[in-house]
């Protein structure tokens, strides 16, 4: 059954049968959580001849196994008829790594995020500044995280580089040994969105860049960063390329509770120096708790911004659509 799948004679015959559609195709992705996400990227042109399946009902590809590992044997089979779509994570970047890598790279009918996941594109400053000026109880704040961003992303970008150098060339395996290095502690991302205080963080990474280039010993890793730079990546975005889910979970939630503590403070505040007192501050206490948690929940802002569509690294990945048009 698994041949067909990426048959286009069949893919074609079935279409025809179906909606009557010679140029019918599937696109496969990783689950049905991504949908949502590649019904936007691809378009509704697009999707007039394509169907988007995670295949979630038929047992095949590693025995029914979910996500991007059952498309491992199938990279070099994708077609204009027979799509693959995935998150990159640093597949695109280490053609050594693993044996399908040399197909992510190299076969244009498999697409992919250009940034590590979906959640990089969700969690771009386009979205998460369009989120934050909405993200108030009655006085419209200034925080913003281009700035943060920005910063840490410059202090990041050269481990970086140098880190997924070391996963091409076999030194290391694990990813997860990066970000107990670049992602601060909670204590740490307060002085630094606040305050910002990058020092401590800074001297972190110096020591930690001093590790990786003696795991280096001086190897050629420039064609590692000249891959970053051709999907888009610069000393500004470099959040956009390490692992969304961290990014979401472990930086961008924890300050945004931060600045929520801060926004309820300061809103408490403003009604106290109004001369409210006892239960008509437990009433406010109340009603602010309730409208940060069911009027503006950030991650309903977010989930529901489209905004990452003006982000440059998803305009570039959106270069890929024009093999379906040649």
């Amino acid at each position: 059954m698994e041949e067909y799948l990426f048959d286009k004679e069949y893919i074609e015959s079935y279409g025809l049968m179906t909606n009557g559609n010679p140029d019918f195709g599937f696109i496969y992705i990783e689950t049905e959580r991504d949908k949502r996400f590649w019904e936007i990227f691809f378009g509704n042109e697009i999707l007039k001849n394509y169907e988007i399946n995670f295949n979630y009902k038929t047992p095949t590809m590693h025995c029914g196994t979910r996500g991007k590992v059952r498309y491992e044997g199938y990279y070099k089979k994708a077609n204009k008829r027979a799509i693959i779509a995935i998150d990159s994570d640093f597949d695109h970047l280490t053609p050594n790594r693993f044996e399908y890598c040399e197909y992510i790279i190299n076969n244009p009918f498999v697409f992919h995020t250009f940034a590590y996941t979906k959640e990089n594109i969700f969690n771009s400053v386009e979205v998460l500044d369009e989120c934050l000026s909405k993200y108030y109880f009655s006085t419209p704040s200034s925080y913003r995280l281009d700035e943060f961003l920005s910063n840490y992303s410059e202090l990041i970008h050269d481990v970086c580089v140098k880190f997924v150098s070391i996963l091409d060339l076999k030194l290391i395996t694990d990813e997860s040994t990066l970000y107990e290095k670049i992602i601060p502690s909670d204590n740490e991302l307060e002085k630094m969105f606040f305050n910002s205080d990058y020092d401590s963080f800074n001297s972190e990474i110096i020591q930690y860049e001093k590790d990786l280039d003696e795991l280096l010993n001086g190897a050629d890793i420039s064609y590692i960063s000249v891959g970053f730079t051709n999907f888009g990546m610069d000393k500004t975005n470099t959040y956009q390329f390490i692992s969304g889910h961290k990014l979401e979970k472990r930086i961008i939630d924890v300050i945004v509770t931060l600045i929520r503590r801060k926004l309820h403070k300061q809103a408490m505040t403003e009604f106290k120096d109004e001369g409210a007192q006892g239960e008509m501050l437990s009433n406010r206490n109340s009603e602010i708790c309730n409208h940060f948690d069911e009027m503006i929940r950030f991650s309903t802002l977010r989930a529901n911004s489209q905004n990452f569509e003006n982000n440059n690294i998803y305009r570039a990945s959106k270069e890929q659509l024009g093999v379906l048009f040649s």
